[in-house]
């Protein structure tokens, strides 16, 4: 039990930081307090991406009461999992149905960062159908 209460208080935090993150403040505190979640990041490049669950595919599965459980501990467990096999990727959460995807590199020419980037929300996308029966969508940025 304590557990799930340290994994949700971890995951308010994150949502904190995020929220500071997107309105534009990249303080040094701001910044200190990713790296205490264990974000850090040290490169200039970065793509972001959002992959948002389909309504529709989550009332046919689930309904409305089960959203947050399914979106936290399903499809978020599964982006936490698939983010710590690739380099460089956090995963936040919003208050809506949005889960949002940093990847933080240095532009090297024997690795292409973006499709790197690609599969792994192909990845998050394609185990949400299998595991989740989830329809989603994704956008994904170009590099900056």
């Amino acid at each position: 039990m304590n557990l799930k209460i340290l994994e949700v208080a971890k995951l308010q935090i994150q949502v904190s930081f995020w929220k500071q993150i997107v309105s534009g403040d990249c303080s040094e505190a701001i910044l200190s307090s990713g790296r205490r979640l264990g974000i850090e990041w040290k490169e200039p490049s970065f793509i972001l991406g959002l992959i948002h669950i389909d309504y529709a595919s989550l009332m046919k599965s689930y309904g409305l009461k089960d959203k947050q459980l399914i979106f936290y501990f399903g499809l978020y467990n599964i982006a936490q999992e698939l983010a710590t096999s690739k380099d460089g990727i956090s995963v936040f959460t919003d208050d809506g149905l949005e889960l949002h995807f940093v990847k933080n590199y240095r532009n090297n020419l024997a690795i292409n960062a973006a499709d790197s980037f690609r599969q792994f929300v192909l990845d998050l996308q394609s185990k949400a159908e299998k595991y989740l029966r989830l329809a989603t969508h994704i956008v994904f940025s170009y590099e900056f």
